[in-house]
């Protein structure tokens, strides 16, 4: 498991010794100041490359925190770290396949005038799950195929969501959905050109989760048997005889012999 520290704002003490009167940064502006010095700490193992390289830093919800030096009037605060806005907007990132959502926060930030104060926000694991499908062993009979994931049938706050995988971008693409939700499924494909459909719910498990759909065939197949491939014969050949004599003046069966 990897994880990545982005540090979102950085102050150093040769900053404090260049700046030229301290009490202009610190008192003529009328309230006392300090600096924030924020790292963001998660888990890549759930998220694309780009995720998590710009993030939304606040401070007590209200106040954005950029990179770079960040001068906050002096006080207590809560910080939080996402990398987007929110999980809804995380779901409808990249085209509507979504991406990774991480987000923590630290409570009881206290920033004194004149000082810089460390925070780190360890945001963990992705707070979605994420789905992919796999297409395995399909013959050439199989055309078409392709897995729809349609949350807008069940949520229509997801408008757009309907995500199809085919076999060419199974390899590439992922969708991201809230964790723990029932996600509806349609497999279309054609087989020997006639279209066949199957539709299943499929629920997907926690958070940081990879759930997988894999679409297969067995190692079956058939065998053609026809009636004009069915031959026979009528003809019997000669077998074995035994003739029984019966003595017709006794009734008494005479010793019998394989007949000639």
């Amino acid at each position: 498991m990897k994880k990545i520290i982005l540090s979102a704002c950085a102050l150093s003490a040769m900053f404090l010794t260049s700046c030229s009167n301290e009490v202009d940064m610190f008192e003529t502006i009328g309230t006392p100041k300090g600096t924030l010095n924020v790292d963001c700490i998660y888990d890549t193992e759930m998220t694309r490359a780009t995720a998590g390289e710009n993030w939304i830093i606040k401070a007590d919800d209200n106040t954005r925190l950029q990179q770079g030096n960040n001068s906050i009037k002096a006080g207590t605060y809560t910080v939080t770290a996402s990398n987007y806005d929110d999980l809804p907007t995380a779901l409808k990132a990249n085209d509507n396949w979504g991406d990774a959502f991480y987000s923590g926060s630290q409570s009881g930030v206290v920033v004194t005038k004149g000082n810089s104060t460390p925070v780190s926000i360890d945001c963990g694991r992705a707070k979605n799950a994420r789905l992919k499908a796999e297409f395995k062993n399909l013959i050439s009979k199989f055309t078409n195929v392709a897995l729809v994931a349609d949350v807008t049938t069940t949520n229509p706050t997801h408008e757009g969501r309907n995500l199809m995988f085919t076999q060419e971008n199974a390899l590439t693409k992922l969708a991201y959905f809230n964790a723990g939700s029932t996600i509806p499924c349609k497999l279309s494909y054609n087989y020997n050109d006639t279209p066949t459909e199957k539709t299943i719910n499929f629920t997907l498990s926690g958070a940081a989760t990879e759930n997988v759909i894999t679409v297969n065939t067995n190692e079956n197949g058939t065998i053609t048997i026809s009636l004009t491939n069915i031959t026979y014969e009528e003809e019997f050949g000669t077998g074995n005889s035994e003739e029984i004599t019966i003595d017709a003046a006794t009734g008494t069966v005479l010793e019998s012999s394989p007949a000639e």
